[in-house]
């Protein structure tokens, strides 16, 4: 609730509030998918962990439901349906909120072109990048790195 709230309410550092919440929702989420010792192991945890892992590793490349359901072996689906259920959001919300931190950033701590961050972080459209960031952070890249300076 507090991240939707103030993704819409926005205000003074609001996008760092973002990021951290964010960071520190995912951070839980990993504990508690890693806590196997309080619950028995759970198939629907163990894949969720695995696709996060595996969107961490990869979020640069293009990830589809196509894509992992063949590197899982399981319909996109189901994939999406369990992903939804334990994570608490989407696995497209997922990789383009992971992929939007990685783009923050870079930019907080590089100096490199935003078409090159773009492609970095898994956005191969320029346009599509910026409008995706600007809906996310309130900003577009450019104004977003002029502000964290």
């Amino acid at each position: 609730r507090r991240i939707v709230t103030e993704y819409y309410l926005g205000g003074d550092f609001s996008d760092e509030l973002l990021s951290s919440l964010l960071k520190s929702l995912i951070i839980s989420i990993v504990r508690r998918l890693n806590n196997n010792d309080k619950n028995p192991p759970d198939n629907n945890f163990d894949l969720t962990r695995k696709i996060m892992q595996y969107i961490q590793n990869n979020y640069a490349q293009a990830i589809s439901y196509e894509s992992l359901s063949k590197k899982f072996h399981l319909n996109p689906i189901y994939i999406n349906r369990v992903f939804k259920k334990i994570a608490g959001v989407s696995l497209y919300a997922f990789l383009i909120n992971y992929r939007i931190n990685m783009a923050m950033e870079l930019l907080r701590s590089t100096n490199m072109e935003v078409k090159e961050i773009a492609c970095m972080v898994g956005f191969s459209d320029l346009p599509h990048f910026i409008k995706t960031f600007k809906q996310h952070t309130g900003k577009t890249p450019a104004k977003y790195r002029n502000s964290s300076e």
